[in-house]
């Protein structure tokens, strides 16, 4: 049976995906990105157009892996939780989503491709998939840190607890060297959010001068 057209653009995608990973958009080439996917050398420019319209079809592809935050952000249970308890679940789907999901590897190498070498296409796949959650999780930080916190502090609040569940899915291979193998082979996915959320709520109890906040902490 012949491959369908629907397999036929996965296989593109995936070895697309390994191929920009490995060696960047401008030097992954037409021909071996077809090759790896077993496809015809004009199979790129029929499923997609061009080579970027290839690449930005990657970075969705990325980012389409992590909607089940979004899916859940948008349940009646999430929209019934108190802010606090949102923002707990917040961490926990986002640590869920990059340390307990099967992803390959290049989802994350090809991240960092775009987070040192900006690309247009991943700007706007930011604005798409992105911005949706980042206004979500600013959403709740207000509701918890009060009206009086500048715009800027909110931000930095956001980015800040973004950075740390990222620092434990880039840096896996520093953080075991570092704590050794007995301690961070003890760490769970439970274990990791519930100390970047018992933590961030330090800092915005800090932030807001609300110190009532840490004893409102759900373990």
């Amino acid at each position: 049976m012949p491959p369908s057209s629907d397999d036929t653009r996965t296989r593109l995608v995936e070895a697309a995906g390994l191929m920009f990973a490995d060696k960047g958009f401008d030097a992954a080439g037409v021909r071996e990105i077809c090759h790896e996917a077993k496809a015809n050398v004009a199979a790129i420019k029929y499923y997609f157009g061009d080579k970027r319209s290839l690449y930005k079809a990657v970075l969705e592809h990325v980012h389409v892996c992590k909607e089940n935050l979004g899916q859940v952000m948008a349940s009646d249970e999430w929209q019934a939780q108190a802010p606090l308890n949102q923002l707990k679940s917040f961490i926990l789907e986002m640590v869920k989503e990059h340390l307990a999901s099967q992803k390959p590897a290049w989802h994350l190498e090809i991240m960092l491709w775009e987070m040192t070498r900006p690309t247009p296409e991943g700007k706007e796949v930011i604005e798409l998939q992105l911005r949706p959650m980042a206004t979500h999780l600013k959403k709740i930080l207000r509701q918890i840190v009060g009206d009086d916190i500048p715009e800027e502090t909110i931000w930095k609040c956001g980015f800040s607890i973004v950075g740390q569940v990222l620092f434990y899915y880039v840096h896996q291979a520093i953080a075991r060297q570092l704590a050794g193998d007995t301690i961070y082979n003890q760490l769970t996915v439970e274990q990791i959010a519930s100390h970047i959320y018992q933590f961030s709520v330090a800092g915005l109890a800090t932030v807001a001068n609300r110190p009532e906040l840490v004893t409102q902490i759900d373990l």
